[in-house]
């Protein structure tokens, strides 16, 4: 989640490359990712990633956007309930959205 936070905020990402993250990073364009535990290589993504203002200018516009449209908390969260509901054989309760 704090990856998400910081990219919607505008920063250029170097993250461990975990499941967890999935396909929030389109590399090099939107962030880098590392082996977990591979301090050699954190060093040389973080050295590249602050030695090149374009490349992490270029991806504040696609990281953002990508958050509106896929990150953002309340329509995920409604999305949640509406599959719980489907999931429990309930009835849906009125939109929530308006």
């Amino acid at each position: 989640l704090s990856t998400k936070e910081a990219i919607a905020a505008g920063a250029y990402p170097v993250v461990s490359d975990l499941p967890s993250l999935g396909d929030w990073l389109d590399t090099p364009a939107t962030g880098l990712r590392v082996p977990p535990g591979n301090v050699e290589k954190l060093a040389d993504a973080l050295y590249e990633a602050l030695h090149d203002r374009e490349r992490r200018s270029a991806a504040v516009a696609p990281n953002r956007a990508r958050i509106e449209a896929e990150g953002l908390l309340e329509p995920n969260m409604l999305t949640m309930e509406r599959h719980y509901y489907r999931l429990a054989g309930r009835p849906l309760p009125d939109d929530k959205t308006s």
